[in-house]
């Protein structure tokens, strides 16, 4: 009877330990030795350290090795068995779940991950050509030389606004997406060669760090599309 009792609070134990212990052997051990030693007192704080020097001298995981130490000195052989599988069953659980997410949702989430990057940034930058045209829009270009500043400003504004609301909502997202192309490369031509003729190389990548990025995001919208989580996918099964 006692060794059905001493089994199934091993069982609950080491289960709860196997749910909630996050942060590796040192925060596994620490977490045993308040249940083990203090709370429920099944191994003096000797003998528990005893267990830990073994531990070190064995191969594998530590804090599994430890589980299986307190639950044989609990409840025996069963113990032993009970505890370790107990406290491994939920990591298994929580590894194959996330592993059946990304496995079906890993490429749908990265695609979107890049849309919100990406229409975000150009949306943010079309608004910001009218809110502040002196600093972002027409007299930007026309501090850099550009023909006809006015113009450029409203068009290339009004197109980074039209743009990065298509990518957020995923419509129409390779069209969408080379206006932007052509956009970025503009701009990194026209204001970043004074940079590399100036200050070299590095300082050129630096200053066109998020150029790079926008850059480079817009060219993979373009390649792969909007993904599941699209208005496009989502007229296409119509």
């Amino acid at each position: 009877m006692n060794q059905q009792k001493n089994l199934r609070e091993v069982a609950r134990l080491f289960f709860k330990l196997g749910c909630i212990g996050f942060g590796g052997p040192a925060v596994h051990i620490a977490m045993m030795e308040e249940e083990v030693v203090r709370k429920r007192k099944w191994i003096t704080p000797q003998h528990f350290l005893d267990l830990v020097g073994a531990t070190n001298l064995i191969p594998g995981p530590n804090s599994t090795e430890m589980t299986m130490h307190c639950g044989y000195e609990r409840a025996g052989w069963k113990g032993l068995i009970v505890a370790g599988t107990c406290f491994i069953i939920p990591a298994v659980i929580i590894t194959a779940i996330f592993a059946w997410a990304y496995q079906q949702y890993g490429k749908f989430a990265s695609i979107i991950l890049i849309r919100l990057m990406v229409g975000v940034v150009f949306l943010s930058e079309g608004i910001q050509k009218f809110l502040y045209p002196a600093d972002r829009g027409s007299g930007r270009f026309q501090k850099i030389g550009l023909p006809n500043p006015d113009f450029l400003g409203t068009f290339v504004g009004s197109f980074e606004i039209l743009c990065g609301l298509l990518v957020l909502v995923g419509l129409v997202t390779r069209l969408a997406a080379i206006p932007l192309i052509i956009i970025m490369i503009t701009a990194i031509a026209i204001t970043k060669t004074d940079i590399l003729q100036q200050n070299g190389f590095w300082e050129m990548l630096h200053a066109s760090r998020t150029d790079w990025s926008m850059f480079l995001g817009s060219v993979f919208l373009l390649i792969i599309g909007g993904g599941k989580w699209s208005a496009d996918y989502q007229l296409s099964r119509k």
